[in-house]
């Protein structure tokens, strides 16, 4: 009790414009803890897809989506992918075609595994095995969603 008396006294002493200035100061680390942490969030999703690979994007995209939808911002997924010897390196855009019918590049996606926070949440589950599904056309029973330890 000692020391908070001693604060107590402290206060009692201080005049109006250290407890303005003491309050500025306060509201200023503030501002600065808020710009900065809302700064760090935008530049992660900064990403140029020009060196990845079209499947490499998919996955990104895709933990990018999942990131938001659980909260976590470590979510880890891997892709099953379905595809024939003879086909070629798919682009972005016929991943999309090529998962529910081998229509250019006979690559399709057969199934998705992901590791998020609250992914044994049965709302979290649903939304993300709900999205996976209808994107890429693919069964609810391809998709499995597990949450971290």
């Amino acid at each position: 009790m000692f020391i908070f008396d001693k604060f107590k006294e402290k206060f009692k002493n201080l005049r109006h414009k250290e407890v303005v200035f003491f309050v500025i100061i306060i509201v200023l680390i503030l501002l600065v803890w808020f710009f900065m942490k809302n700064q760090t969030k935008t530049t992660s999703t900064n990403v140029s897809f020009s060196n990845m690979s079209a499947k490499d994007e998919l996955t990104y995209r895709i933990t990018d989506a999942i990131n938001a939808i659980s909260g976590d911002n470590n979510s880890k997924v891997i892709i099953y992918w379905d595809r024939n010897e003879n086909s070629t390196e798919p682009s972005f855009s016929s991943l999309f075609e090529g998962s529910s019918s081998t229509a250019d590049n006979n690559t399709k996606i057969s199934g998705i595994a992901v590791v998020c926070k609250n992914g044994n949440n049965a709302e979290t589950k649903v939304r993300i095995t709900f999205m996976l599904s209808n994107v890429f056309g693919i069964g609810a029973n391809r998709i499995s969603v597990y949450g971290k330890k």
